[in-house]
């Protein structure tokens, strides 16, 4: 899910783990980890969906049963999440 929200830097991680360079991966992994953490708030993919509605406004975070939107607290976790890795 997260490499849906944070697609670069996902990719960055990956290749610093792939180049051997564990201290920018672990790095960046500390710096992922709350919008991981944030996205599993509540049911998924309602976390997710709404994350992405917040970046681009041609989408929504509408959900349809059996999908939950997500609660006020998810959305909360979320919106801190995506500012602590500079995307909000």
């Amino acid at each position: 899910m997260t490499a849906n929200v944070a697609p670069k830097l996902c990719a960055e991680f990956h290749a610093a783990a792939a180049a051997g360079d564990y201290e920018r991966a672990r790095d960046l992994n500390e710096r992922l980890f709350p919008l991981h953490k944030a996205l599993f708030a509540d049911a998924s993919p309602s976390p997710t969906k709404y994350a992405l509605a917040k970046l681009h406004d041609w989408l929504t975070a509408e959900t349809r049963l059996p999908i939950a939107p997500c609660s006020e607290a998810g959305r909360k976790a979320v919106d801190a999440a995506l500012a602590g890795v500079g995307l909000a």
